[in-house]
């Protein structure tokens, strides 16, 4: 798996708790998904520090005192800061894969090292 691989897969499981944050309010259901959401966000999270992309201190990690809504207003915010760093901004509903990591080797490096699974 290349970074980009693994860099697209995080965003997309941010905004995946970004829809089911959304649905759990509007329609009750996931209305139990708030630990499995916490993980997720928390694990994307310290990943993208690990890696260099978020700077430490910009947001803050998801305790059990969180509620789902917290929870998806902390991953969106997240999915923005990312977008904005690649030179991308786009709304839920015309986000696109392909154009937020056109320019991914100019921001990130050049390199398209794998990383073990």
């Amino acid at each position: 798996m290349t970074e980009e691989q693994k860099f697209m897969g995080m965003l997309g499981l941010l905004k995946s708790n970004v829809t089911t944050a959304h649905e759990a309010t509007m329609t009750g259901a996931f209305r139990k998904s708030q630990k499995a959401l916490m993980q997720t966000y928390n694990n994307v999270y310290k990943e993208m520090q690990k890696i260099g992309v978020v700077p430490e201190g910009f947001f803050n990690l998801a305790d059990e005192n969180s509620t789902i809504d917290d929870i998806g207003v902390l991953s969106r915010g997240l999915v923005g800061f990312l977008e904005a760093a690649l030179g991308k901004s786009s709304g839920p509903s015309d986000f696109s894969y392909q154009d937020t990591f056109s320019n991914f080797g100019e921001i990130f490096g050049e390199g398209t090292s794998e990383v073990d699974d």
